[in-house]
């Protein structure tokens, strides 16, 4: 199933909901990005099975890299991945570096849309800021806010407004997996797949290691 659907085909849908397996694809994520020239756009593939994406694979082709995620194994990220690249299991895992990394400052890095940033964005933002300090707010295209949530390189990713299912499957199977994790807010509900248009409602991506706890009693 492809992210190409967001042109709507209702029979997909239909069809989904008698399936507890199937995989969501989006072949390119990061349109607008894509269109102007910027290489911040990705190709996200996830495996949901009960709802849920156990599994994520998101490719960046213009900085030939690759982001993976299986749930109860780990995360994992490759460099130097081009198209006509023959991977076998174990080059991958020889070279691939496992997720999460070191974080290499003190700041409280936010991660937001570079073309969605809201006012609801906005707003969450300077109520994080009444909490932790000092607060670092870096912007990023596509599904690539959910890498550097995995990787560790920032700590939260705020997304105040809907989304289709197809933008965030894989970039939550890769930040669960390196030990993350991607909520709703405010319920602090697992994100899950399926939804009767296919569309998530607002949720924060946590990074690995980060107190959870911290954002749902302080601001939900």
């Amino acid at each position: 199933m492809a992210g190409s659907q967001r042109r709507g085909k209702p029979h997909t849908v239909e069809r989904n909901k008698k399936n507890n397996r199937y995989w969501l694809i989006d072949p390119l994520d990061g349109t607008r990005d894509f269109i102007n020239g910027n290489d911040e756009f990705t190709v996200n593939i996830a495996l949901v099975e009960n709802n849920r994406p156990t599994t994520g694979i998101i490719y960046v082709p213009c900085k030939a890299e690759l982001f993976a995620g299986i749930k109860g194994s780990g995360a994992w990220h490759l460099k130097n991945i081009t198209p006509d690249t023959s991977v076998s299991s174990e080059r991958f895992m020889q070279e691939a570096q496992k997720l999460p990394y070191l974080k290499q400052n003190n700041d409280f890095t936010i991660v937001g849309s570079k073309s969605h940033f809201t006012p609801q964005t906005e707003s969450f933002i300077a109520r994080i800021s009444q909490y932790v300090s000092p607060v670092c707010f870096v912007r990023a295209g596509s599904a690539l806010k959910f890498c550097r949530i995995a990787t560790g390189e920032a700590d939260l990713y705020p997304r105040m407004d809907s989304i289709m299912e197809w933008d965030t499957a894989a970039g939550q199977a890769i930040v669960e997996a390196a030990g993350g994790h991607v909520r709703r807010w405010p319920d602090g509900e697992p994100l899950m797949c399926n939804n009767a248009d296919m569309r998530n409602s607002e949720f924060i991506a946590i990074a690995p290691g980060r107190d959870i706890s911290m954002f749902f009693e302080s601001l939900g």
